[in-house]
């Protein structure tokens, strides 16, 4: 999978699962302002699913931009 599918799809499941519209999901956006931890967690088990990956617990606290998933998935394929 390329790096911008990797985003596309991220881009897919932030909206989906924090229920706002995909054009307004902006990976660059800080984690904290966005969403609570309750879907946060909702959120990072979408993205282990969807990517086939498993994330240590520790790393829902490396995330600062959503953007920091892309960097996740990344290496948990690596």
């Amino acid at each position: 999978m390329e790096p911008r599918d990797v985003e596309a799809d991220l881009r897919k499941l932030v909206a989906e699962n924090l229920d706002v519209e995909l054009d307004s999901v902006d990976l660059d956006a800080a984690v904290e302002e966005v969403a609570n931890s309750l879907e946060l967690s909702a959120l990072f088990y979408a993205v282990e699913k969807h990517f086939d990956v498993v994330f240590a617990d520790s790393d829902i606290g490396r995330l600062r931009v959503f953007r920091d998933l892309v960097t996740l998935v990344r290496e948990a394929r690596s």
